[in-house]
């Protein structure tokens, strides 16, 4: 058992019996219960309402919002629903301790999962941050919390995925030269980036999947890539949610996107929705696709090399390498020069903007996937150079693909 102090009896009762704490990654309610004192989780299993205002009286507690009634000392929950997790409680003194130091339920990292959510639909930059970080404290995995990201880029995106999300995927990837406090601190800008970008965005309606009859005739392929070329977007996103629901292969998908998208930022993003869980995979390639038949302008063969770039060239030139290194299957990372070095800068937030931050991470991971000693100077370079003279040139960047 390994009990903390979190409040005192004086404290207690000055919140009227029920008072808010945080311990750890948790958030509990401490109750007065008669003689007793009790600790449960602070949020309703219903609709994450916080408990403060509830009502206490015969050893249980009911949520002010829609009535539920929680046993404090065991969570139960007396009326239809979910438990709450109650904690071993002792007093001494005037101080009261408790135990939260306890692996975390599915439904705990369920209720963590959707706080985030709400963290998001609200547009709070740096209450997304925290929950997210929250999320992994209490045992959630990184794809799982990166993959979150990206379904909600993919469904409140405008026009296709949105790099601000895709990236989370970069964070996965990197998490073996970061460390996992490095990738909790760096998902945790991501979760920021994605706030600011969907602030109070309005959910999105997704495609109707195509049926195998759409591309029976031309085959996988050559069905998309004549879509991508046509620049129907609602055609390219229906047939890739059909092929996915059909069976067909997120390898072969990319195949038939690749063509007419090399050296657009919307191939670089489809690679990186194509890379974490079958559920993600589902809900944000098609959307991803979406935003490559609609993105029109060709961003290679006039951006400058990263290497040779000056100053005032190197947000554009990190964008043509990312989506240059996309023309090609993202690769695993590599030990190699510079790995230290990188991951610092990543940790150190290395972006003022929220599309800088994606850059920097996807210029990151194409790097280390590297074995090239001179792409990843260049790339080093770009990330601790100061921040006001890596994004003068901020409208080189490519913004959401064009309608």
């Amino acid at each position: 058992m390994a009990l903390a102090g979190v409040c005192t009896l004086a404290e207690l009762a000055a919140s009227g019996g029920v008072h808010p704490v945080t311990i750890g990654p948790r958030e509990l309610v401490v109750v007065r219960d008669g003689e007793h004192v009790r600790a449960v989780d602070r949020r309703c299993p219903h609709e994450s309402f916080p408990l403060d205002l509830g009502r206490v009286e015969r050893g249980a507690i009911t949520c002010p919002a829609h009535g539920w009634r929680f046993d404090l000392r065991s969570g139960s929950c007396l009326t239809l629903g979910h438990d709450l997790r109650a904690y071993d409680v002792e007093v001494r003194g005037e101080v009261v301790l408790v135990d939260a130091d306890v692996p975390a339920t599915r439904q705990e990292l369920d209720l963590a999962a959707e706080s985030l959510l709400g963290a998001l639909e609200l547009g709070r930059p740096s209450l997304a941050a925290r929950r997210v970080v929250r999320l992994l404290a209490l045992g959630e995995t990184l794809a799982n919390a990166a993959g979150l990201l990206v379904r909600y880029g993919a469904t409140h995106a405008d026009v296709g995925l949105d790099v601000e999300a895709a990236v989370a995927a970069d964070v996965v990837a990197l998490a073996s030269v970061i460390g996992d406090a490095g990738a909790s601190a760096v998902l945790a800008d991501v979760a920021a980036a994605v706030a600011e970008r969907l602030a109070r965005a309005a959910p999105r309606v997704p495609a109707d999947p195509a049926t195998p009859f759409a591309w029976h005739e031309e085959g996988v392929e050559a069905t998309l890539a004549s879509a991508v070329r046509h620049g129907d977007a609602e055609g390219c996103e229906s047939l890739v949610a059909g092929m996915l629901a059909h069976g067909v292969g997120v390898v072969v998908v990319l195949h038939g996107l690749a063509p007419w998208a090399r050296g657009s930022w919307g191939l670089a993003v489809a690679r990186r929705a194509a890379a974490l869980d079958e559920v993600t995979v589902r809900v944000a390639l098609p959307v991803a696709a979406f935003g490559i038949a609609a993105e029109r302008a060709r961003r290679t063969g006039y951006l400058p090399g990263l290497a040779e770039a000056d100053v005032e060239s190197l947000l554009p030139a990190a964008v043509a390498f990312v989506t240059a290194a996309a023309a090609e299957p993202l690769g695993v990372v590599v030990p190699g020069p510079f790995d230290a070095e990188i991951a610092a800068a990543l940790i150190a937030g290395p972006a003022e903007t929220s599309r800088g931050l994606a850059v920097c991470l996807a210029a990151a991971r194409a790097a280390l996937c590297s074995d090239d000693v001179d792409v990843r100077r260049a790339v080093l370079r770009f990330l601790t150079t100061r921040r006001r003279e890596r994004f003068v040139s901020l409208r080189s960047l490519p913004a959401s693909p064009p309608g």
